[in-house]
C-alpha cells in the first residue's frame, strides 16, 4: 500500500508529460534557417542571437558594422554592414528577398535556394554548387558577383548569366516592392505584376576582380570556419 502511495505521483508526473505537445519540435521543422553568427544584428526586430531559428517573412537585418549569417538547409546567406532580407518558402524550396545592402550567400547542388531581387530571380546555374553576393547599389541599380560557380539571372523569363569570376552591374527603371509570404513555396508564387515583367535592364559585365575577390573570401570564412581549429 505504501509503495502504491509512494509511485502514484511519479506516475502521474510522467502522465503529464507524455501528454504534453512536443512545440519546439513543431517549431524548428517549420523553420526555413538557423542564425549561425550574429553581431549587431537583429531578426524580426530583437536581438539575433546563434542557434535561433528563423521563420518565413521574418525580417533579418545586420546594423552598422554588424553581420549576420544564416545557415539555410546546407547552405548559407551573410549579410553585411546595413543590410536586410527575409526568407520565404518551406524546407528545401526558399528564397532571400533582399532588401538593402549586401547579401553574400553559397549553395550546394542540386538546392532549390534563390535570391529574389528587384531585376529577377538569381541562382546557381544548371542546379550547380554556387557561391555570389549581391549588392544594391542605389534605388535602380545592383551589382552580382559570382565567385564559385556561375550564376543566371531570370528577369521573368528573359535569361543572363554571370559566369564564376565576373562580375554584373544591372541598372533598372522602376523598384516595385516585394511581398513576403509565408503560405508556401515559390511555385505557390503569383506572377509579378505587368509593369515588373516590362521593366527594361541596363545588364554590363563587369571583369575587374575587385568586387568578386572579397564574396570569394567572405564565402570560405563561411564555408570553412566551423571547421578551423581556433587560435
Amino acid at each position: 500500500m505504501r509503495l502504491s502511495v509512494r509511485l502514484a505521483p511519479i506516475l502521474l508526473a510522467g502522465a503529464l508529460v507524455c501528454s504534453w505537445p512536443v512545440m519546439g519540435g513543431q517549431g524548428h521543422s517549420n523553420a526555413l534557417g538557423t542564425v549561425a553568427q550574429a553581431d549587431h544584428a537583429r531578426l524580426a526586430n530583437v536581438q539575433a542571437s546563434a542557434g535561433a531559428d528563423v521563420y518565413a517573412c521574418e525580417l533579418l537585418e545586420a546594423d552598422e558594422g554588424g553581420l549576420l549569417r544564416v545557415q539555410v538547409g546546407t547552405g548559407q546567406i551573410y549579410l553585411g554592414p546595413l543590410s536586410a532580407t527575409q526568407l520565404e518558402g518551406e524546407s528545401g524550396d526558399v528564397r532571400a528577398h533582399i532588401i538593402r545592402g549586401t547579401l553574400t550567400f553559397s549553395t550546394p547542388a542540386a538546392s532549390n535556394f534563390a535570391v529574389e531581387t528587384p531585376a529577377g530571380i538569381l541562382r546557381a546555374e544548371s542546379g550547380q554548387s554556387a557561391a555570389g553576393q549581391v549588392t544594391v547599389t542605389g534605388p535602380h541599380e545592383m551589382v552580382v558577383s559570382a565567385s564559385r560557380g556561375s550564376l543566371l539571372l531570370d528577369t521573368w523569363g528573359e535569361f543572363r548569366t554571370i559566369s564564376e569570376g565576373q562580375s554584373a552591374r544591372i541598372e533598372f527603371g522602376s523598384t516595385i516592392e516585394v511581398v513576403c509570404s509565408n503560405k508556401g513555396g515559390a511555385d505557390q508564387k503569383q506572377d509579378p505584376p505587368q509593369a515588373r515583367k516590362d521593366n527594361k535592364l541596363g545588364f554590363y559585365i563587369i571583369m575587374g576582380a575587385a568586387t568578386v575577390v572579397p564574396s570569394y573570401f567572405i564565402w570560405q570564412e563561411m564555408t570553412e570556419s566551423e571547421s578551423k581549429p581556433r587560435r
